[in-house]
């Protein structure tokens, strides 16, 4: 279960690769009410939570198949930015009750029938938070293989020798700041390198393209919101050098 966000996109390719191994899988999006009253919703043997999943869906679940509904939760965030986000919410002097990330995550380590995380790092520091003969379970992101074979790239290199990419969502554990601080120092060394960062929201630009335009790094670079369909990530992916994956952590 997952709402309309990243997060639904997300859900939907693990679904596709759930069913490529011949499960049968349906997303529900806890935004529309509707979908979570089909018969696949609510008779699922496993019900896999990704952002939420509604409590009055357990007594549902009871009353139509006799038993418990089971509940795995996958923990997409890392720990330091579900905390993150946990505080900024709660800074947020005009919400009344705001969303709490750090709650959710904690919730769900004690009551999940499984606790899924997507690296060894967070099942580390999720499993010292829960008694020993519970398992927090690690299952790596994949590739989608099918998604990239046979396809070709761009025409051309990009610009750039060697060209570089960033377009990590802009949450402070992973923000382009560390990346145009160091740029100058990068194209001292290796005068032909070009950085292309996509995806700074208009709010950010205001601080990050300053500093890129005051440090010397735009003279490099192209700093741009633009955001790309899967498609077009693709293709541009292929024709870079390097893709930065800037988690701080």
């Amino acid at each position: 279960m997952a709402n309309m966000s990243g997060m639904h996109h997300m859900a939907l390719a693990c679904i596709e690769g759930e069913r490529r191994l011949g499960h049968d899988s349906i997303v529900v999006d806890v935004d529309q009410q509707g979908t979570w009253l089909s018969p696949a919703a609510v008779e699922a043997d496993i019900h896999v939570c990704h952002t939420r999943f509604p409590e009055i869906q357990r007594y549902r679940v009871k009353n139509a198949t006799g038993r418990d509904a089971k509940v795995v939760f996958v923990s997409h965030g890392i720990p330091e930015h579900n905390m993150e986000l946990a505080v900024a919410s709660g800074n947020d002097l005009k919400e009344y009750c705001p969303a709490d990330y750090w709650m959710l995550t904690r919730h769900w380590l004690q009551t999940a029938d499984a606790f899924v995380v997507l690296n060894t790092r967070q099942q580390a520091i999720y499993q010292t938070m829960v008694r020993k003969e519970f398992p927090i379970d690690c299952v790596p992101m994949g590739v989608d293989t099918a998604f990239w074979a046979g396809h070709q790239g761009p025409k051309e290199q990009m610009h750039g020798q060697p060209a570089v990419w960033m377009s990590e969502n802009q949450a402070r554990i992973k923000w382009a700041l560390d990346v145009l601080i160091a740029w100058p120092w990068v194209i001292r060394d290796c005068p032909q390198a070009f950085l292309h960062a996509h995806y700074i929201p208009f709010d950010l630009q205001r601080v990050l393209i300053d500093l890129a335009n005051t440090n010397g790094a735009s003279f490099r670079a192209t700093l741009s919101a633009r955001t790309f369909s899967h498609e077009m990530l693709r293709t541009m992916w292929q024709g870079c050098d390097f893709h930065l994956a800037t988690t701080r952590y």
